[in-house]
């Protein structure tokens, strides 16, 4: 019998033991999981979630294609190439998409993810302890990330007004709303919010040329220029909800004048962007993975990887036609129409960088085509390193040229 007493005593001890154990092992913290405290109290791991929001502007759904080749196919220079069908680009293309349109919805999903991305950043970082009590070094790059963030969420804002109307604002996280079903909110109010988001995120974002960052960086030329953009927005004609008609926006001087003075600024500091003599060398540029001679460009979509998700199909679904039997293989999916060419003087240097009058043959030469087989020209396969079937070209989308600061300069100014 103690035989017995001692074995179911010992049986015991050893099943607490192997319990509390058990318990002890599993409350072990993976070292490949971090909250989200965690990442926004290390500036690195902050930074790595800054670089989640610039990647919801890449790939298909982004500026990569859809948003940059389908969704802008519908004014008097270009249009999608082949026949109608609502639930493909040509329907966007011709102002008679389904609802059902995979085009629409997905571009839709990813500007709202980039949204919520920045969301995150925005509310935790002010909490974070590396901003309170770090470092002045940290904190001045907890501030630049704070302002990227509110600049890319403006960007995404804009997209979407511009695209789809009044949309459901969401300025913060999704865990801090009771629910996510919120309503459209009216464009204007938007705007206001945008407007002054960009005014604090000018404060803590360096121009170019003090920077010495990447070319898809986010600078202050942007940061001004985008808030310009945005206030022309506020400002001007656009189609109204309740009730629909065309309808200008309130106090529109003001804006104008918001728009004049952020352009202005631009303009005075030539040293990080100024516009370039050589047209071609501004698109040619994105192709090779390089700033133009002087920085015309002021804010580009980074497409790297190969992949649908963070590269482009620039320069093989638009762009020059290859045909499919020479070494470039692709583009041609967008028309120039025949009345945008004439209207080119015929020794403006823009034209024949904008149009293509030309096609790449089997035989790797260039072929003149006929007046209504024009392609749009600044996004050309032949001008990468990239040869063969491959669709992933690495090809920059332009959001932001000092020339564009110009025409709104000139725009507000009048």
């Amino acid at each position: 019998m103690k035989t017995k007493s001692y074995i179911k005593i010992l049986g015991v001890s050893l099943l607490l033991l192997t319990t509390y154990s058990c318990d002890e092992y599993l409350d072990v913290n993976s070292p490949s999981n971090i909250s989200e405290v965690e990442v926004y109290n290390d500036v690195d791991y902050t930074y790595s979630a800054l670089i989640g929001i610039y990647n919801q502007l890449a790939g298909d759904n982004g500026y990569g294609n859809r948003i940059s080749s389908i969704f802008g196919m519908a004014a008097d220079d270009f249009k999608t190439s082949g026949d109608y069908s609502c639930n493909d680009r040509r329907g966007i293309s011709m102002y008679e998409s389904c609802a059902t349109n995979p085009e629409l919805d997905k571009p839709f999903r990813q500007l709202y993810t980039g949204i919520e991305r920045a969301n995150l950043l925005i509310f935790n970082i002010p909490n974070s302890t590396v901003y309170k009590t770090g470092s002045d070094s940290d904190k001045a790059l907890m501030d630049r990330y704070y302002g990227e963030a509110l600049t890319l969420r403006a960007q995404y804002y804009y997209e979407l007004i511009r695209n789809f109307g009044d949309v459901p604002f969401q300025d913060k996280p999704s865990s801090q709303y009771e629910h996510i079903f919120l309503p459209k909110t009216d464009r204007d109010e938007v705007y206001e919010v945008l407007l002054s988001d960009l005014e604090k995120a000018a404060k803590v974002i360096p121009w170019r040329a003090e920077s010495g960052d990447p070319t898809t960086r986010i600078t202050k030329g942007f940061v001004k220029g985008l808030r310009a953009r945005i206030a022309l927005a506020r400002a001007g004609y656009s189609l109204r909800r309740n009730p629909v008609e065309m309808k200008k926006g309130t106090n529109d001087k003001l804006y104008y004048q918001i728009a004049r003075d952020e352009t202005f600024d631009i303009i005075q500091n030539r040293g990080s962007h100024n516009l370039n003599p050589n047209y071609e060398d501004v698109f040619r540029a994105m192709h090779e993975g390089r700033m133009d001679n002087t920085n015309e460009m002021i804010f580009q979509v980074g497409a790297f990887g190969g992949n649908a998700r963070t590269d482009s199909k620039l320069g093989y679904y638009n762009g020059l036609r290859h045909n499919n039997a020479s070494k470039w293989n692709g583009g041609g999916g967008v028309s120039a129409l025949p009345t945008y060419f004439y209207e080119f003087d015929k020794y403006d240097q823009r034209r024949d960088v904008t149009i293509n009058v030309f096609e790449i043959n089997a035989d790797d030469l260039t072929q003149v085509v006929r007046i209504d087989a024009l392609t749009d020209g600044k996004f050309r396969k032949s001008w990468t390193k990239v040869t063969g079937p491959s669709q992933n070209l690495g090809i920059n989308w332009p959001i932001l040229r000092f020339a564009d600061v110009l025409l709104m300069f000139a725009e507000a100014e009048n």
